[in-house]
């Protein structure tokens, strides 16, 4: 498993996603905190077959503990924004 980014969900309403006007797919808004580089966290063995997906939440307490430092991390850097 490799984290590309940290973010905050920051609207709970789904819209709708559009490329020159083309519906593309649907998401919620999010605060990216930290994008990468790549940090690889190896292979994990749990039972959430989940990890492909692009927004989650996480449950392996080794991956919780790295996303919180890179989070932190994150919001050190750029507190202001």
């Amino acid at each position: 498993m490799t984290i590309k980014a940290v973010g905050v969900v920051i609207d709970r309403v789904i819209r709708v996603i559009r490329d020159h006007g083309k519906p593309i797919g649907h998401g919620v808004r999010v605060r990216w905190v930290w994008r990468g580089p790549q940090y690889r966290v190896g292979q994990i063995e749990d039972k959430y077959p989940v990890r492909a997906v692009a927004v989650f939440r996480e449950h392996h307490p080794d991956v919780q503990d790295k996303v919180i430092e890179l989070l932190l991390q994150g919001a050190q850097a750029a507190p202001n924004q």
